[in-house]
């Protein structure tokens, strides 16, 4: 199962970014190489499926949007050749690894429930219409 897709990438940073990450071959960069995006995608896949193991059931039935945006940051990252720590990308990358080791060790949570979909909230105030004591000349 994957988390994010190519359309994912291209909506969160654009498809000029996602052609010169991938384009490896002209300069300047002039298509989408598919591969090297299906292999970001899958390597930010399993990083998340490595953390999610042992508390989710695997695959998951829906992908919350919470952890789209993980797989999409993380695939981001994975498109650069090259990343150092001071770069905003490396940054947010770390920052995303530091809240999937959150979900992972409990103090986080996807809310979703033991089939991997979206937990019914419990605790909510229900509001209906109820008798009229006062009468309506009141």
């Amino acid at each position: 199962m994957s988390y994010c897709t190519l359309a994912d990438l291209i909506e969160q940073y654009s498809e000029q970014k996602i052609r010169e990450l991938s384009d490896r071959v002209n300069k300047p960069a002039t298509t989408i190489d598919t591969v090297i995006v299906d292999r970001a995608i899958a390597d930010a896949d399993s990083e998340i499926d490595l953390h999610l193991h042992g508390r989710y059931q695997l695959p998951l039935a829906s992908v919350p949007t919470a952890l789209k945006r993980i797989a999409c940051g993380l695939a981001y990252a994975n498109l650069h050749i090259v990343l150092k720590e001071e770069n905003p990308v490396y940054k947010t990358a770390e920052h995303l690894r530091k809240l999937l080791s959150g979900i992972a060790n409990g103090k986080l949570s996807l809310a979703l429930d033991a089939d991997g979909k979206p937990a019914p909230v419990a605790n909510t105030v229900q509001i209906s219409e109820g008798r009229n004591d006062w009468g309506a000349d009141w």
